[in-house]
């Protein structure tokens, strides 16, 4: 995740050795104040090179009060996974962001739970 003062983008990196053949963003969630919803979106991105990344999500005008989660269906040429990556008040990121040397910019890595697969 690399938040910055205009918008948040949301990019998916492949660190396996293996080329995934698609990543599928399913759907994307938002919480804000107890208060969630979700859109499904069904946006394909592949096929993804190993060590390649790419940019599945952004927007343009996030409230810092937001959780944001993020459904993706992963596949390679021997399986797939679906995958949930969660992101906290966005605020709460501001501080302690770290380099991200493949995007030159600060930003935040979240580490997927595995859902299925």
């Amino acid at each position: 995740m690399s938040p910055n003062e205009e918008e948040l983008q949301i990019y998916f990196k492949n660190d396996s050795s293996t080329a995934l053949e698609s990543v599928v963003l399913e759907r994307i969630g938002f919480e804000w104040a107890e208060i969630g919803n979700y859109r499904e979106e069904k946006l394909d991105f592949g096929p993804i090179l190993s060590g390649a990344h790419v940019m599945i999500w952004r927007d343009p005008d996030p409230s810092p009060e937001v959780r944001l989660d993020a459904w993706l269906q992963v596949r390679w040429a021997t399986g797939q996974q679906q995958l949930l990556f969660e992101f906290g008040k966005l605020y709460m990121y501001r501080d302690g962001l770290t380099l991200i040397p493949e995007l030159n910019r600060q930003g935040r890595i979240a580490e997927p739970q595995v859902l299925s697969g």
